[in-house]
């Protein structure tokens, strides 16, 4: 009998968060900017400008956070271990590993058996994934990640407790 694989958590992430640093720069120097043009004497209304920078920035940082995809005897789950959408290895039918390019990243499809376990629209939202037509979701990958190690991981986990 194989030894059962250790748990692990993958971490993927959009490419649209690797803006976030810079969006937030640019929200902290336009509140700076109008900070300085009001204290100059420049009648500007302060509050339109901070309040769309500040709800734009936290909105923006939220949405595109680390979504993590972790394995474990249980099943694969999107999001934390304990707050996040949990599909069992039974109803997972397989996974592939596409390779990414310039426009999009890497991502990993995983096969269900049945549509059952298909996350919500607001779980889909939440933890990143998105869900195809043929009963397959499909996980965008952060670059620099292989596709390729976390398709065979995610395998490794099938094969031991499906």
């Amino acid at each position: 009998m194989a030894a059962q694989p250790q748990p692990a958590v993958f971490r993927p992430r959009l490419p649209v968060a690797e803006v976030i640093p810079v969006l937030v720069i640019a929200a902290f120097t336009l509140m700076a900017t109008v900070l300085v043009l009001i204290s100059v004497g420049l009648r500007l209304p302060a509050w339109p400008f901070l309040v769309y920078a500040i709800v734009f920035g936290v909105v923006f940082a939220v949405i595109n956070r680390a979504r993590p995809i972790g394995l474990d005897r249980s099943g694969l789950h999107f999001g934390s271990p304990k707050g996040g959408y949990v599909i069992p290895w039974s109803d997972v039918g397989g996974v592939m590993a596409l390779p990414g390019n310039l426009v999009v990243p890497a991502r990993i499809r995983i096969g269900l058996a049945n549509r059952g376990p298909v996350p919500s629209w607001w779980a889909r939202r939440r933890w990143g994934v998105r869900v195809l037509p043929a009963a397959e979701l499909e996980v965008p990958l952060g670059y620099g990640q292989s596709s390729t190690e976390i398709a065979d991981e995610i395998r490794r986990f099938i094969d031991a407790y499906s």
